[in-house]
């Protein structure tokens, strides 16, 4: 079990502001690879998707710290590893 402290914040992006969804975590430096391995999984790359026209999520794990453009996304992470 981590402690996870979600949060909203804006980010200015293509010259308009977007709502990003932040987890910021501790987790054992241990635990980190197996949470990389999930979101890699679950979420794909953390890049520009042309399929659909979107960064899904932007990869800080080594950092305590993941920010998702969709809401469920965050939920989803939420759910998984709280």
């Amino acid at each position: 079990m981590m402690i996870i402290h979600s949060h909203h914040s804006a980010v200015n992006q293509r010259g308009y502001n977007e709502v990003w969804h932040v987890a910021e975590f501790l987790a054992k430096k241990s635990d980190r690879p197996e949470i990389t391995r999930w979101c890699y999984r679950t979420f794909g790359t953390p890049e520009y998707q042309v399929m659909t026209d979107e960064i899904r999520w932007k990869d800080g794990i080594q950092f305590g710290k993941i920010i998702f453009r969709r809401k469920q996304d965050l939920e989803w992470f939420l759910l998984r590893w709280s």
